[in-house]
């Protein structure tokens, strides 16, 4: 297997991989789009804004890096086992 057909396999499933990898980030922005949309006034919605950042380090926990260790592997064993070829 090339270099070029491991990074086009991998590469179709990115998307997916983020999108699972991430979703408490995910989950966090859409609460704040959500507050957006209800037209609440300026400051309350900075003030949300405001604690949302102040969470993020709790998001780290949470994220799913499994996920992508689980496809870097992945890879890197057919790369190994298949005798990669540039």
């Amino acid at each position: 297997m090339t270099a070029r057909q491991i990074q086009a396999r991998v590469a179709k499933r990115l998307p997916a991989i983020a999108q699972d990898a991430y979703s408490p980030i995910k989950d966090e922005l859409m609460q704040l789009i959500e507050l957006s949309k209800r037209g609440i006034p300026d400051a309350v919605f900075f003030a949300e804004v405001k604690q949302a950042f102040e969470r993020v380090p709790t998001l780290y926990p949470r994220l799913r890096s499994s996920v992508i260790q689980d496809e870097l592997e992945t890879a890197m064993g057919e790369a190994i086992i298949g005798g990669i070829n540039l």
